[in-house]
């Protein structure tokens, strides 16, 4: 998952994301690169770099944490430490990912709250709008409507 994409409530793969994540279904591990790719090495010849680019065609950070069955986070570090330590440089950008994990199965249950939790936000929203459409019928000056509608006394 990309953590840099748009994070509004409009965007469902991070409002999805989110539901699974209140409701214990996946577990965030951390933010990293997704390819190891856009890494070379630096001036100094470094092995278990070239480990990491040979063990899998794409530079999957994912694909070498499985094959060389370490940890996603130990992959991070490692690769956080070298570039630190001017040992890699950046050859190109980054593709920048958030690692997760499953902590326990998706249920109906479980789809039926995430759907629900949908339906009473969409409600919500609808509610609003139609508050704010008899706001301006009314005519009623913006700034006194808004502070009306958010419980602020401006007088």
């Amino acid at each position: 998952m990309n953590p840099w994409i748009d994070i509004s409530e409009e965007n469902s793969e991070i409002t999805i994301l989110n539901n699974l994540k209140k409701q214990g279904v996946i577990k965030f591990n951390s933010k990293g690169i997704g390819r190891v790719n856009c890494f070379e090495e630096n001036k100094i010849a470094l092995p278990e770099f070239k480990k990491y680019k040979s063990t899998t065609n794409i530079g999957s950070v994912l694909a070498i944490s499985s094959k060389m069955n370490k940890d996603v986070l130990d992959v991070m570090n490692d690769l956080y430490k070298w570039f630190s330590e001017e040992k890699l440089k950046i050859k190109s950008a980054p593709e920048k990912v958030m690692f997760y994990q499953e902590d326990k199965k998706l249920t109906d249950d479980i789809l039926n709250i995430i759907a629900n939790d949908f339906r009473e936000k969409r409600e919500e929203r609808l509610n609003n709008f139609e508050k704010l459409v008899a706001i301006v019928e009314s005519g009623s000056k913006p700034d006194i409507a808004i502070a009306d509608f958010l419980g602020i006394d401006i007088e």
